[in-house]
This record gives structure tokens, C-alpha cells and sequence, in this order.
């Protein structure tokens, strides 16, 4: 039965993701409360979705956009 293997592998696999950036997220923003809200807030550079919805529609691949956009706001690059 491939496809609830298949589905169980992809949380799996979302739910590291989410956890990698969440804890670089916490660290740029100092505290989780607010790691978690960004988490959730739709960004223009990730059209229009959440970094949280852009990992689930992109997974791994995605990822790199993520910490791209929040080391910009750890150095203040707003560009």
C-alpha cells in the first residue's frame, strides 16, 4: 500500500523541515512566539504564502528560499 507510506514519509519529512526552520527562525527573531508567527504570515516574496505553506506545497526544495528571506532579516537586508 504505497500511498499511505507515501503520505506518512511526506509529513515526516514536513514536519523535520518545519522544525529546522523553526529553530533558525527562533533565533532570528528571539523568541518562538514570534518565530511561529512569522511562520504563519504570508510573505510577497514567497507569493503570498506562509513560509510554513511554502515548505508544505515545496518541501525540501523550498527551504533554501526560507533561510535566504530570514538571513536577510537577521542582517538587515531588505531588499
Amino acid at each position: 500500500m504505497p500511498g499511505p507510506m507515501t503520505d506518512v514519509s511526506s509529513t515526516t519529512e514536513q514536519d523535520r523541515l518545519l522544525t529546522d526552520i523553526s529553530g533558525y527562525a527562533t533565533e532570528v527573531f528571539g523568541s518562538r512566539e514570534a518565530a511561529v508567527h512569522w511562520l504563519g504570515t504570508p510573505l510577497s516574496e514567497l507569493r503570498d504564502l506562509s513560509p510554513r505553506q511554502w515548505l508544505i506545497n515545496k518541501g525540501a526544495s523550498g527551504l533554501q528560499d526560507i533561510r535566504d528571506i530570514l538571513l536577510r532579516i537577521e542582517y538587515g537586508v531588505y531588499s
